[in-house]
């Protein structure tokens, strides 16, 4: 029996740090567990250990399915146990848990086999946040439109939107995740990508170097027409045609929450 003198919260504290890490309980632990049903109180303990895995393991997976998807399932459950085993979850809201895996992916010899592997997690994980973040009220098309000459204008970009600079063709092998057959990717390219979130769904749309210069300005503060300078600076044949179709992306994808001259 454990001493007379140990608390209930000692008590808790000793059964999650073995269920949460694999380590061996205390002495005599075993013997003050009343277990039910025809388990006795090793096997009632491994209950407790193998459901906590088991949840964690779910919501690593939910968080990150691409890569699950890239490793497969043994390879990542393995990896799933190993980060669980040294990382407790330490949050009661169970969405908060792995913030720290891109990272450790990176620590692993399958960042070798792929190079992609980590910021594929850290796009991912980005995801994640948007879809549970608040969504933003979004300036209309028919607004946007009657400001007509727009020498002056800054926009403030909503909360709920993202722009991803990906040295890799990350967001091509997260969106093609849930293909049977998935197309041959070329994953050496670089991807820049605008994500955000729209009546209630994450999106995301891949674009030029030159219009995310100057969503990056226009999100950074700058008036329209420096914005525009900055799209200039990357392609120097950045015409009214370019300038339309970024435009038309601001209003389709409501990137804007408010604007002033």
């Amino acid at each position: 029996m454990r001493p007379a003198a140990s608390t209930l919260d000692a008590t808790q504290r000793d059964l999650a740090r073995a269920i949460a890490t694999g380590q061996a309980l205390p002495a005599g632990f075993l013997e003050g567990i009343v277990p039910g049903g025809t388990l006795d109180a090793a096997a009632a303990v491994g209950v407790y250990r193998n459901g906590y895995l088991a949840r964690l393991t779910e919501q690593l997976g939910e968080t990150w399915p691409s890569v699950w998807r890239v490793l497969g399932d043994d390879d990542f459950f393995t990896l799933c146990e190993a980060y669980i085993a040294t990382r407790p979850s330490v949050s009661y809201n169970l969405s908060d848990y792995g913030r720290g895996f891109p990272d450790f992916l990176a620590t692993t010899h399958h960042a070798s086999d792929f190079p992609f592997l980590a910021e594929l997690a850290r796009f991912e994980l980005l995801f994640h946040d948007l879809f549970h973040a608040p969504s933003h009220a979004s300036v209309n098309a028919a607004e946007l439109a009657a400001l007509g000459d727009l020498t002056g204008v800054r926009m403030t970009f909503g909360s709920a939107v993202r722009l991803v600079a990906c040295e890799r063709a990350v967001y091509d092998v997260f969106r093609h995740r849930n293909d049977a057959d998935p197309p041959d990717l070329d994953f050496e390219r670089g991807q820049l990508v605008v994500m955000f979130k729209q009546d209630g769904e994450v999106l995301a749309r891949e674009v030029d170097a030159a219009t995310f210069a100057a969503l990056e300005a226009l999100a950074g503060g700058l008036p329209v027409e420096d914005a525009l300078a900055r799209a200039l600076e990357r392609n120097g044949d950045y015409g009214p045609a370019e300038v339309a179709k970024m435009f038309e992306l601001i209003a389709r994808c409501g990137l804007v929450a408010a604007f002033d001259r």
